[in-house]
């Protein structure tokens, strides 16, 4: 399940119900990207604080939709900031939107249900 939002040039479904959870509770979302080191410890390489309020209206499932989209779109600039550090093993682009030209998508690829 999920939505699907724009990743690296394609739709990719991302699920929404973290997202939705911190508009629910009005908290704050807090996001880092954690870096191996050579002695096997890890460094909090980006992190930063989203404050929710700037996302909230009186939808609150638009309110977690847009907010999904914003940290999709913050995940790929440091993926591509540093790919050497991007280990995904789940298959992002295993659904893809109905109507869109399946040649497009990697060879793991099935309609969306």
């Amino acid at each position: 399940g999920g939505q699907f939002f724009p990743s690296f040039g394609l739709p990719a479904s991302f699920a929404t119900a973290g997202d939705a959870l911190a508009i629910k509770t009005r908290s704050d979302v807090i996001v880092c990207t954690m870096i191996s080191q050579p002695d096997g410890t890890y460094r909090g390489d980006y992190c930063r604080e989203i404050p929710v309020q700037s996302y909230l209206t009186d939808d609150d499932s638009a309110a977690a939709t847009r907010l999904t989209a914003d940290l999709v779109k913050d995940m790929e600039g440091v993926i591509r900031r540093q790919p050497e550090f991007w280990l995904w093993t789940y298959k992002r682009w295993k659904y893809i939107p109905e109507g869109d030209a399946p040649e497009k998508y990697p060879f793991y690829r099935r309609k969306a249900v």
